[in-house]
């Protein structure tokens, strides 16, 4: 999947004048966000052209309004800057009741320990210096 596809459907949209698209890990996996400057008015109303005009795997989850799009030093876009707008735009305003912590899963976890060694008939362990009977060359077995 090419970013630039998919910032380039968002400039296409009446009133937007730039895009910038990210990829992040989340719970759920992977996923697209994005920020667009410009006029372009509603986040809803943009992601449902989206969804007209990308396959839906393309259109990102979160699309987020700033006046202009972040620039580092070198005049290119500030994605660290970018990713900062999203995750102050994700948290709540203060004096609002925080979000429900998401539910536990119960069941087997996700990667069981595996089973300890099977026990050696002495009731030890050998030593690989007491291994005589693995040597590769037969002359060199006892």
């Amino acid at each position: 999947m090419e970013l630039g596809e998919i910032e380039q459907a968002l400039r296409c949209l009446p009133g937007v004048l730039d895009a910038v698209v990210v990829v992040r890990d989340d719970r759920a996996g992977t996923v697209l966000e994005a920020v667009y400057s410009g006029d372009g008015g509603d986040p809803a109303a943009l992601s449902a052209v989206l969804h007209e005009r990308l396959p839906a795997y393309m259109v990102p989850r979160t699309l987020l309004h700033l006046p202009e799009l972040p620039l580092n030093l070198n005049g290119k876009t500030d994605r660290a800057a970018v990713t900062a707008a999203l995750d102050t735009a994700r948290r709540p305003a203060p004096g609002s009741p925080a979000p429900a912590p998401a539910p536990r899963t119960t069941g087997p976890p996700r990667h069981p320990k595996p089973p300890p060694p099977a026990a050696h008939p002495s009731g030890k362990e050998p030593r690989d210096r007491d291994r005589t009977d693995d040597h590769p060359h037969p002359a060199a077995r006892p």
